[in-house]
């Protein structure tokens, strides 16, 4: 019956900078008669910290250029880590100071700014409906069904490119399933299904998330192969 799906997804842990330094000053603005000066008027001079050995210890020197942010964009795009997207951008700036949170919480800004306050599935459903208005050549276009558990989650996804299913039509005898995990952050299944053709090649017919390796499933895999 396979393994029940579980959310895999995580929340994010946050933390402080802060040490509970009593040092504290005053910068007085000052004007009278001989001009404007400014004073710096220390209040309690006790630090309980060392001093940073590296400006990249302040957050201020972190800020990203938009050269930056564009770089970092086509990089993630590219399935990058954030490790070798810092070592991209080290090249191509040795000075700057970043680290690989900065590149993190930056990948992580720019999928929210991509899925425009959707989910990851409801981004892919759209993607899925624009692929079909906007592509007036057919090359693009995809056919899908989906179903929804009790709790209206969606726990099936099942989609062809319509150049897979002319391939199909032709070379209809062998079909091959194949269903692989790690493929996404949510661990759920994917199957993923192949056809042989008569000059012992192979061709990719469709691909299908699963919430679990159940018997349903399986038999809503079957009956919408068999609708192709």
């Amino acid at each position: 019956m396979g393994q029940k799906y579980k959310d895999l997804a995580t929340r994010r842990t946050t933390g402080t900078r802060m040490t509970g330094c009593k040092f504290t000053c005053d910068i007085i603005r000052i004007i009278n008669k001989d001009g404007e000066r400014w004073e710096v008027r220390v209040s309690d001079p006790v630090h309980n910290h060392g001093p940073d050995l590296h400006p990249s210890a302040q957050p201020a020197y972190h800020k990203r250029s938009e050269a930056a942010r564009k770089l970092i964009k086509v990089l993630q795009a590219a399935n990058l880590s954030p490790k070798d997207i810092l070592n991209i951008l080290i090249k191509h700036d040795p000075e700057a100071n970043y680290t690989r949170v900065d590149i993190s919480n930056e990948v992580t800004r720019a999928r929210h700014e991509e899925l425009d306050r959707l989910t990851p599935t409801q981004a892919l459903f759209v993607a899925l409906e624009v692929y079909n208005i906007e592509d007036e050549n057919l090359e693009n276009r995809y056919i899908y069904w989906y179903h929804r558990d009790d709790e209206e989650r969606v726990d099936y996804l099942f989609f062809v490119h319509l150049k897979s299913r002319e391939l199909l039509c032709k070379h209809p005898d062998v079909l091959l399933i194949d269903s692989t995990y790690s493929t996404n952050r949510y661990n759920i299944p994917l199957a993923h299904i192949t056809g042989r053709i008569s000059q012992n090649g192979s061709f990719d017919i469709g691909y299908a998330f699963m919430a679990a390796e159940r018997t349903e499933h399986y038999g809503l895999l079957i009956q919408h192969l068999s609708q192709l």
